[in-house]
């Protein structure tokens, strides 16, 4: 599968929104809300597996990556995000399609849920939780005070902190060390892509880190729980064995509280399943999916603009 075709378009409120696409264009949306920070090339596997069967769709966050900023330091909640997605299915012409949410994505796609119910056909939530996920891991209003007040701090500074180098052109030699590192001593999953995850980590650190405070803000500010017990599309909760970031627990949580879902524990893995255990994944993925019954595509005669 070649790299993705990208485009910009302009979003409700006026942000600039770097997207992508790759697959089928006449075969079902899937649109994959990603993790903080994180770009395309750490799909590039999911797009092997799966580009013959779908039409492949995802963004980068505003302030992130090569999307513009946001008009204002107040316009990066989970409801902003949520907002382009939505811009972006619009811009499309995609009356809904498959969604797939990847950490702080969980929350999105929830989001999304919540304020158009109509326009997901079905939800891959992996790696993730519902909201508040510095509260449930704190246990502790002061502490958690304590972090929020750092957040407001950094997300206030007037100087950009970072480097502006937007996409990484290479794996990090470094990196991929320091991720061999991490596999061995058992932070990340020894099956880890070094490749994947090294651009990954190396396009984190690329960014305005001031973004990233207003970001796990508005997470931890953000709760969908209550929203679950009424989610009526098919749902599959994937989570790594050994997430610490998202624990296991909470993926348990949710796939309880949402009626019929479908829940995958991946051996092994942490909180980059995709990454670390890719087979597994897709498998879990690709099963659930084939066996969906997905909500109707208005429109079906009509995809999306071809690739070009």
């Amino acid at each position: 599968m070649s790299n993705p075709n990208t485009d910009t378009f302009e979003s409700f409120d006026g942000t600039s929104i770097y997207y992508w696409r790759t697959g089928n264009p006449r075969k079902p949306a899937l649109v994959i809300a990603n993790g903080l920070g994180v770009g395309h090339s750490v799909w590039a596997e999911f797009f092997k597996h799966f580009g013959s069967d779908y039409h492949i769709i995802g963004w980068d966050y505003r302030g992130l990556g090569s999307s513009g900023e946001a008009p204002n330091k107040n316009s990066y909640t989970v409801e902003h995000h949520t907002g382009d997605l939505v811009a972006l299915l619009d811009h499309l012409e995609l009356p809904n399609a498959i969604v797939l949410g990847w950490s702080m994505g969980v929350q999105v796609a929830l989001e999304l849920q919540r304020e158009h119910p109509e326009r997901s056909r079905a939800l891959v939530l992996a790696n993730g939780s519902p909201g508040s996920v510095l509260r449930k891991l704190m246990k502790s209003d002061k502490w958690t005070q304590k972090l929020h007040d750092v957040c407001s701090k950094f997300a206030r500074r007037e100087q950009p902190l970072g480097i502006t180098q937007k996409e990484p052109s290479a794996p990090s030699p470094m990196l991929q060390r320091l991720a061999k590192a991490g596999a061995k001593m058992g932070i990340l999953g020894r099956n880890i892509n070094l490749p994947a995850f090294s651009v990954m980590i190396q396009r984190w650190i690329t960014n305005d880190v001031r973004i990233y405070p207003s970001v796990f803000l508005s997470l931890d500010l953000h709760d969908a729980s209550e929203l679950l017990p009424n989610i009526q599309v098919p749902v599959l909760v994937i989570i790594g064995e050994r997430d610490y970031v998202t624990p296991l627990q909470f993926s348990e949580q949710m796939a309880e509280d949402i009626p019929d879902a479908q829940l995958v524990v991946v051996p092994r893995a942490t909180h980059f399943a995709l990454v670390e255990e890719p087979g597994a994944s897709h498998a879990a993925i690709e099963t659930f999916l084939n066996s969906a019954k997905l909500a109707p595509l208005v429109g079906e005669s009509n995809p999306a603009p071809a690739l070009h």
